[in-house]
């Protein structure tokens, strides 16, 4: 299965995934199952702090529309919120 196809992003921005602390982890650490609680979640985010393209990776998602997983340190509803405040904000310049 592939997960990433490069033709239907939006951001087409890698470089900065070479420099992600997650690179070369298990996946699954922020691709957990659904019904998967917070200590989940919180382990991923707990990496996702660490990391020095963590706003990189939060935009990637948030621009290519990705609702699933932790992206920079987000869940899903946290990238949305964090989406629709961007949006009014950059409506209101």
């Amino acid at each position: 299965m592939q997960i990433l196809n490069e033709w239907e992003l939006k951001n087409k921005s890698f470089d900065w995934m070479d420099d992600a602390v997650c690179k070369g982890t298990d996946t699954s650490l922020f691709f957990f199952e659904l019904g998967d609680g917070q200590k989940e979640m919180a382990a991923a985010k707990a990496v996702c702090v660490t990391c020095p393209v963590q706003q990189d990776c939060l935009v990637f998602a948030v621009d290519n529309g990705f609702e699933y997983g932790v992206w920079g340190g987000m869940s899903a509803r946290q990238r949305k919120a964090w989406r629709i405040q961007r949006n009014k904000m950059r409506k209101a310049k």
